[in-house]
C-alpha cells in the first residue's frame, strides 16, 4: 500500500472581486457578510493560499507548485 501525503490549499481570489461579483449577483447582506467570513477563515486554515482573478496564471502557478512540492 502507498503512504499518501494530503496537502491543502485555498484558491482565493481578492475580497475586492469577491464583493463586486456577490452584488453583482444580487446576493443580500448577510450571504455578503458571510462569504467575506468565510474567506478570510479559509485562507487562516489552508497552509498554502493561491490568490488572483486571472484563472490562467492561478493554474500555471498551482501546477507548479504540485510538481515541486511534496
Amino acid at each position: 500500500m502507498t503512504n499518501l501525503t494530503w496537502r491543502t490549499i485555498t484558491i482565493d481570489c481578492p475580497d475586492e472581486v469577491r464583493l463586486h461579483r456577490l452584488h453583482e449577483r444580487g446576493a443580500p447582506r448577510d450571504w455578503i457578510e458571510e462569504a467575506m467570513a468565510d474567506a478570510a477563515h479559509g485562507r487562516a486554515l489552508a497552509p498554502t493560499v493561491f490568490a488572483g482573478d486571472d484563472a490562467a496564471e492561478l493554474a500555471a502557478r498551482i501546477l507548479a507548485w504540485a510538481r515541486t512540492s511534496g
